[in-house]
C-alpha cells in the first residue's frame, strides 16, 4: 500500500513467477535470429495408451511461429486424455505460445507460468 500526505492511499501488488528450473528445454544460439526455436509435440491417442507429464520444466527461445502448430508445449489430437498433465512449467523469451490443447480433453494445465511468450500464453 502506498500512503500520500493527503491521507489517499493506492493499493499495490504484483505477481511473481519463478521462471528457472532444473530441466531446460531451449533453442540453439540461432533462435533469436530465425525464430525457429525448440517445441515440444506430445502427440497419441489415450486410448491406445499415450500419457504425457510434463512437470517443473524450464522452456525458452521456444516456438516456430511460421509453421502451425509449432507450441512450445502443445498436447496434439489426444482424445480423453485423463492422466495427461503440463504443471509448474515456465516458458519465457519464446515465440509460441506457453502450452495449446487442440482436440484434446480432460488435460490438467496447472501452476505454469508464462512470461514475454508471443501470442495467447494459453490456447485451448
Amino acid at each position: 500500500m502506498e500512503t500520500y500526505t493527503s491521507g489517499d492511499f493506492i493499493t499495490i501488488s504484483a505477481e511473481v513467477g519463478l521462471l528457472s528450473r532444473n530441466i531446460k528445454v531451449r533453442g540453439d544460439s540461432t533462435t533469436n535470429i530465425t525464430k525457429y526455436g525448440a517445441h515440444l509435440m506430445l502427440y497419441g491417442q489415450s486410448t491406445n495408451g499415450f500419457e504425457a507429464k510434463v512437470a517443473y520444466s524450464e522452456f525458452t527461445m521456444c516456438g516456430q511461429p511460421q509453421i502451425p502448430g509449432r507450441y512450445c508445449i502443445y498436447f496434439h489430437n489426444n482424445g480423453e486424455s485423463f492422466e495427461s498433465f503440463a504443471k509448474g512449467n515456465s516458458v519465457y523469451e519464446s515465440y509460441g505460445r506457453v502450452v495449446t490443447i487442440h482436440a484434446g480433453q480432460f488435460i490438467t494445465v496447472d501452476g505454469n507460468v508464462g512470461y514475454r511468450a508471443a501470442g495467447h500464453n494459453f490456447y485451448l
